[in-house]
Protein backbone atom coordinates (compact mmCIF):
# COMPACT_ATOMS: atom_id res chain seq x y z
CA UNK A 1 0.00 0.00 0.00
CA UNK A 2 1.85 3.37 -0.96
CA UNK A 3 1.71 6.51 1.29
CA UNK A 4 -0.88 7.79 -0.84
CA UNK A 5 -3.06 5.39 -0.70
CA UNK A 6 -2.80 5.75 2.92
CA UNK A 7 -2.87 9.51 2.81
CA UNK A 8 -6.13 8.83 0.84
CA UNK A 9 -8.26 6.13 2.96
CA UNK A 10 -6.68 7.98 6.36
CA UNK A 11 -8.41 11.57 4.48
CA UNK A 12 -11.55 9.87 3.55
CA UNK A 13 -12.28 8.29 7.12
CA UNK A 14 -11.97 11.71 8.72
CA UNK A 15 -14.16 13.29 6.07
CA UNK A 16 -16.61 10.49 6.52
CA UNK A 17 -16.42 11.06 10.49
CA UNK A 18 -16.72 14.83 10.05
CA UNK A 19 -19.70 13.96 8.24
CA UNK A 20 -21.76 11.61 10.20
CA UNK A 21 -20.96 13.86 13.36
CA UNK A 22 -22.35 16.89 11.32
CA UNK A 23 -25.47 14.82 10.62
CA UNK A 24 -25.98 13.90 14.53
CA UNK A 25 -25.93 17.38 15.31
CA UNK A 26 -28.37 18.52 12.85
CA UNK A 27 -30.41 15.16 13.88
CA UNK A 28 -29.94 16.41 17.76
CA UNK A 29 -31.35 19.97 17.19
CA UNK A 30 -34.10 19.44 14.53
CA UNK A 31 -35.21 16.28 16.70
CA UNK A 32 -38.50 16.44 18.69
CA UNK A 33 -37.20 14.04 21.36
CA UNK A 34 -36.66 15.35 25.44
CA UNK A 35 -33.43 15.92 26.11
CA UNK A 36 -33.13 12.50 28.43
CA UNK A 37 -33.75 10.81 25.51
CA UNK A 38 -31.85 12.80 23.32
CA UNK A 39 -28.57 12.41 25.02
CA UNK A 40 -29.08 8.56 25.20
CA UNK A 41 -29.25 8.49 21.69
CA UNK A 42 -26.26 10.75 21.11
CA UNK A 43 -24.40 8.46 23.96
CA UNK A 44 -25.38 5.04 22.16
CA UNK A 45 -24.36 7.06 18.31
CA UNK A 46 -20.92 7.88 19.72
CA UNK A 47 -20.01 4.44 21.33
CA UNK A 48 -21.33 3.33 17.62
CA UNK A 49 -18.66 5.82 16.25
CA UNK A 50 -15.85 4.87 18.30
CA UNK A 51 -16.50 1.24 17.69
CA UNK A 52 -16.29 1.61 14.02
CA UNK A 53 -13.41 4.23 14.14
CA UNK A 54 -11.46 2.16 16.09
CA UNK A 55 -12.47 -1.01 13.83
CA UNK A 56 -10.79 0.79 10.48
CA UNK A 57 -7.76 2.11 11.88
CA UNK A 58 -7.04 -1.55 13.06
CA UNK A 59 -8.22 -2.44 9.38
CA UNK A 60 -6.10 0.51 7.91
CA UNK A 61 -3.09 -0.77 10.20
CA UNK A 62 -3.09 -4.59 9.52
CA UNK A 63 -3.09 -3.89 5.60
CA UNK A 64 0.16 -1.12 6.12
CA UNK A 65 1.68 -4.30 8.03
CA UNK A 66 0.81 -6.62 5.01
CA UNK A 67 1.88 -4.22 2.38
CA UNK A 68 4.88 -3.87 4.24
CA UNK A 69 5.36 -7.62 4.77
CA UNK A 70 5.34 -7.92 0.90
CA UNK A 71 7.61 -5.56 0.43
CA UNK A 72 10.30 -6.87 2.37
CA UNK A 73 9.85 -10.35 0.03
Amino acid sequence: MSQDSVHTTTTFLLTFLAGAAVGALITAFTTPKSGPELREDLREFGWKVRRRAARAASDLRRGVHDAAEDLRG
